[in-house]
């Protein structure tokens, strides 16, 4: 499933988001997948856009769903949910915010965001931090599932650190452009 093209059919984004949606729950049966991590190898793959569109997907199943923004260079989430915080990540990690205040709804019933800020220095050593840890474990039981979206693999060490908190790990790669369209999906469990 790849970045919308222009002109392109919203009902044909929505199905490929709930066919991945139940693919990623069939992967699993005896230990349903409730965390994931969202990543690309490079940017502009349609990593955000795929990560909101199964956050939707999940949502209109009925399911609670969070997504957490753990690209703390460039920030996309908020901005294409049309949403704002008044604190987010970094806030709730150094306890200068409650967690309940930082987390906001968005326009998709069940479906909520929690932020990042920006120019946070040292984003990787914030992820690999045991508040994170705390915080990663102490959303699992508030939701149904939660959603960690991450910067790209190839630039960063935040995709492999932020996975050590998730179920599985979902790598969104832009298809070739000669028109082979395979789409497989990223499994690994930890």
């Amino acid at each position: 499933m790849a970045r919308k093209p222009k002109g392109g059919d919203d009902m044909e984004m929505q199905n490929a988001a709930k066919t991945l949606m139940a693919n990623i729950r069939f992967m699993s049966v005896d230990n349903p997948i409730r965390s994931l991590v969202f990543t690309s190898s490079i940017p502009n793959e349609g990593k955000s856009t795929v990560t909101c569109n199964v956050a939707r997907a999940i949502a209109s199943s009925g399911m609670r769903v969070c997504l957490v923004e753990c690209d703390m260079r460039n920030r996309t989430l908020a901005g294409m949910l049309g949403v704002r915080s008044p604190g987010g990540l970094y806030s709730v990690l150094s306890d200068t915010m409650p967690l309940q205040q930082a987390i906001v709804s968005t326009n998709t019933a069940n479906m909520f965001l929690l932020d990042a800020e920006p120019h946070i220095p040292t984003p990787a050593d914030i992820l690999a931090s045991t508040r994170f840890a705390a915080l990663a474990h102490k959303l699992e039981p508030m939701l149904d599932s939660v959603i960690f979206a991450t910067p790209p693999v190839r630039l960063l060490v935040d995709p492999p650190v932020v996975s050590t908190h998730a179920d599985a790990v979902l790598l969104v790669a832009e298809p070739p452009p000669f028109g082979f369209h395979d789409f497989r999906l990223a499994h690994q469990t930890f």
